[in-house]
């Protein structure tokens, strides 16, 4: 537990790469008895790679973060997995794929009643779709992320939507 939190702290910090060495030497810590951790491990790595821009260590890393989560059964860790592979795809231009991951992690999280889950993963629905061309439906799903937002009193994901919003040339209201 002590090396995953450096290795968080490593990567608050920027030092990635230092990050990536503790975690290697944590990930065999984490084995039997230790699932939740070694999910943990698996997405902080996936998205350290994702960071640094190596999308397919990120995607073998988020693949073997998702495939730890099925045998956990925690909905809310399966829908974020789901939706961290969604970015992966998304990252490496596959937007059917990063669109099935993302349906996949909404449905999740919407049953794990995780509101941040499913405000994030509307936002990135509507990223895609505004990628796409598809303005109007980027809006309305940006709009339901920044109202999720908003209700349940998350201030930074409030003001991540409302920074998609204005990139995408309007704020929603």
């Amino acid at each position: 537990a002590l090396l995953a939190r450096l290795a968080g702290a490593q990567r608050a910090t920027g030092e990635l790469r230092g990050a990536i060495e503790t975690i290697k030497l944590a990930l065999p810590l984490a084995v039997a008895g230790r699932a939740a951790e070694r999910v943990a491990l698996l997405a902080l790595l996936g998205n350290i790679n994702l960071q640094i821009g190596d999308l397919a260590r990120a995607r073998q890393f988020h693949e073997s973060c998702l495939a730890a989560c099925r045998s956990l059964g925690r909905r809310r860790v399966m829908a974020s997995a789901l939706h961290n592979m969604g970015v992966v795809e998304a990252r490496c231009g596959r937007r059917e794929e990063a669109l099935r991951y993302y349906r996949q992690a909404l449905r999740m999280a919407r049953r794990a009643k995780d509101l941040v889950g499913v405000a994030q993963t509307l936002g990135n629905i509507a990223n895609l779709r505004a990628e796409a061309g598809d303005f109007a439906a980027a809006e309305r799903l940006l709009r339901r992320s920044l109202s999720i937002r908003r209700r349940s009193g998350d201030l930074a994901g409030t003001a991540v939507t409302l920074g998609d919003a204005f990139a995408g040339g309007r704020p929603p209201g």
